[in-house]
């Protein structure tokens, strides 16, 4: 058999494979359309075996049970994770207690007044839609 013959094989091969998987619409996608259709079929072929503890599990039910079983000692599992400080280690304090408790103190009555004083009648809504000429008027 020369190499003439060969190629005629392969192409008379890959005819019929085309002509029995993929439909006639499709064939003017051209051949790579083919391979891509072949691993997309076969990313989804529905799962038929799975291996376990050397192991050869076929049936759907056991299947099931087991990948049941799998996520649900996984996502129940009451592991406790140890408490390392690496937040506190690598994160500086920048901030000491006496200033923390300043920056969390609600400001006098006084300095929201001359703060609200203070705005710009004709600037943009804040968040909560409200704009300077609101807080000034009311």
């Amino acid at each position: 058999m020369d190499a003439t013959q060969v190629g005629e094989m392969v192409e008379e091969t890959h005819d019929q494979i085309n002509k029995s998987i993929v439909p006639e619409s499709y064939k003017a996608l051209g051949p790579t359309w083919l391979s891509r259709y072949g691993k997309i079929k076969a990313a989804f072929k529905p799962l038929s075996t799975i291996h376990h503890n050397n192991e050869v599990i076929t049936d759907v039910d056991l299947i099931i049970d087991h990948a049941t079983n799998h996520f649900e000692n996984l996502y129940n599992d009451n592991a406790s994770l140890p408490d390392n400080d690496l937040i506190e280690k690598t994160i500086p304090k920048l901030v000491n207690e006496d200033t923390n408790q300043l920056l969390t103190l609600i400001p006098p009555t006084e300095e929201i007044k001359s703060v609200i004083i203070s705005l710009n009648k004709e600037t943009a809504l804040s968040p909560d839609g409200f704009g300077g000429f609101f807080y000034h008027t009311f």
